[in-house]
């Protein structure tokens, strides 16, 4: 598990022996993750004005694709043959370009991207959802207006972070692609990746106590808002993601294949309850859900 390099191990041992749940140093979620709920008023006044034709010539927008279930969106829309525009978090083109082939071997999914026409129908956005603008040049920014659709699957999980840690990515990006879609000349459909841990102890249809539950939820309520405002959007909750049905490959930066390797390694297990369990979805299954909820919503970058 990734720890915030600014908590030491003496006061997480603290907070263990007292009895804290709130990830993050104790601070208060609930507050900022219900005033993160709300779209910015330019957004909502943009949306109230806009009465935008649908194009289906433009590519899909995808965030997280370089992730272990966007990865396997990315291919499963390829395969679907539709054109691709992925924002990955780097500077250069040609990092994004080796990051992403790195992760497409490290799940198995390089011939299957090739098949399936790779960089010919696949193109990059070096970016950043923490930043304004999601950290897009002006010309990246106006490319990304020409979306016909987007998947936003992105987001920085890590249920160690605090809240402030976890906002940019998870919330501010999210703001910022529907501030795309609010502002586009046609209209972009947009299906929001989010999570059950939204539901974790979350009362009277607030946030979790989680900080990680808390951004998604904060981010899953402007989707919706946005929809209500007359935006083509939907939300997918993914529960517990495994390894692939198909080539066995993990999700390494996953507790749970931490936890796995650890047992296999150790050659010991722990003893839990007979009747414990964990209800896992195999990653192409998760990303055939996502990908049918795009289509059923609209969304599609075929050509013609």
């Amino acid at each position: 598990m990734l720890l915030d390099e600014s908590v030491a191990l003496a006061d997480v041992a603290a907070r263990i022996a007292g009895g804290a749940t709130t990830a993050g140093g104790g601070d208060d979620i609930t507050t900022p993750a219900r005033g993160d709920a709300a779209l910015p008023q330019d957004v909502r006044d943009a949306f109230a004005l806009r009465a935008a034709p649908r194009d289906r010539k433009g590519p899909v927008l995808l965030t997280g694709a370089t992730g272990f279930v966007g990865a396997y969106i990315l291919v499963r829309l390829l395969e679907r043959g539709e054109r691709v525009l992925a924002l990955v978090r780097t500077v250069r083109e040609s990092d994004g370009r080796a990051r992403l082939e790195l992760v497409l071997g490290e799940y198995c999914l390089r011939g299957v991207f090739a098949d399936q026409g790779g960089w010919d129908r696949v193109s990059l956005l070096p970016g950043d959802l923490a930043l304004p603008n999601l950290g897009l040049s002006e010309v990246d920014y106006a490319r990304a207006g020409t979306a016909a659709a987007i998947i936003h699957a992105g987001a920085l999980v890590n249920h160690a972070l605090p809240y402030s840690a976890l906002r940019g990515p998870n919330i501010l990006g999210s703001i910022s692609l529907l501030r795309i879609v609010a502002y586009a000349a046609h209209t972009i459909p947009l299906t929001y990746v989010s999570t059950l841990s939204i539901l974790d102890g979350a009362q009277d249809d607030g946030p979790p106590g989680d900080a990680y539950g808390a951004t998604k939820w904060a981010a899953e309520q402007a989707v919706r808002e946005a929809h209500a405002l007359g935006a083509a959007t939907c939300v997918v909750r993914l529960g517990m993601v495994g390894w692939s049905r198909d080539s066995g490959a993990p999700n390494r930066s996953d507790w749970l294949h931490h936890l796995t390797a650890g047992i296999f390694a150790m050659g010991h297990a722990p003893v839990v309850p007979p009747t414990a369990g964990v209800s896992l979805l195999p990653v192409e299954c998760a990303a055939d859900a996502v990908v049918r909820a795009h289509a059923a919503l609209g969304g599609g970058g075929v050509e013609g």
